[in-house]
């Protein structure tokens, strides 16, 4: 990656996995969205859950690993970003139900304003689609799973686009960052958008994989200081999901710990 390019990350991170985010909306049931629908509604019926989150996006890699009391509503996440260079950035969050907190690893534990959400938790929970915004649908039973995937309307794609650029123009505030951001993402398509869902024989969500092509101007850092937008490039963007344990004691014992090492601070 073009090293004037290493200050633009956080931005390109951030407003890719907005944009992943965004995609989340209520839909209507056909039989095959029943089938994910009912695997999602036996998580959400679990005491505890643990899952890992990995977005991919140009260049970059984020992980997150996250184990949920869905009794008491405390959660602890381990959260990795990594990219093309090489660059790690790690933390861990923890909400305590009322607090949430924020480590780096080196510098002990820091309460932080709170969203209260559990991390990417709808994209195993909900379902992000109607019939109307689905293209076609594809059913295949394998020997240890089914899996069912949807293809996404492009209509939805440009609808969800233009809905994040409203989002950018109400927040970007004359920044510098914020106004390069907004025109890289007005010069952005996306194209075969399409998600997958496996689900075991016992009818347990296993893994979700969320897909598109995407192309879109790089931002770039010019001698002068300036942020600009250089050539056009074509890549994949996504995340998956996946489920590692239902009804763990494992996932209660290190939520336990973390609040622990979290109210020795104080």
């Amino acid at each position: 990656m073009n090293k004037r390019a290493v200050q633009a990350i956080g931005v390109a991170v951030v407003t890719g996995m907005l944009f992943l985010q965004a995609m989340v909306a209520g839909g209507v049931a056909s039989e095959e969205m029943g089938m994910v629908m009912d695997a999602m509604r036996n998580l959400r019926r679990a005491d505890n859950v643990q899952y890992e989150l990995v977005s991919f996006t140009r260049g970059e890699e984020t992980t997150q690993k996250i184990w949920v009391d869905l009794l008491t509503e405390n959660w602890l996440e381990e959260l990795s970003v990594q990219d093309d260079d090489g660059m790690v950035v790690f933390w861990k969050r923890f909400f305590s139900g009322s607090e949430e907190w924020m480590s780096d690893g080196q510098s002990g534990w820091e309460t932080v304003e709170t969203s209260s959400s559990v991390p990417g938790i709808n994209i195993i929970t909900e379902f992000p689609l109607g019939v109307d915004d689905i293209a076609e649908t594809e059913y295949l039973e394998e020997e240890e799973c089914k899996k069912i995937i949807f293809t996404v309307c492009d209509d939805v794609l440009e609808e969800h686009k233009q809905d994040f650029l409203a989002l950018l123009e109400a927040e970007r505030q004359d920044e510098r960052m914020q106004e390069i951001s907004y025109q890289q993402y007005e010069d952005t398509s996306y194209k075969n958008a399409s998600i997958v869902y496996s689900i075991d024989v016992n009818g347990q969500l296993r893994e979700v994989l969320f897909s598109m092509d995407v192309t879109q101007p790089e931002i770039l850092l010019n001698a002068g200081g300036k942020y600009v937008l250089g050539e056009k490039e074509a890549y994949q963007m996504g995340y998956s999901a996946k489920v590692v344990s239902v009804n763990d004691m494992e996932v209660v014992k290190k939520i336990e710990k973390c609040a622990a090492e979290v109210n020795a601070m104080q």
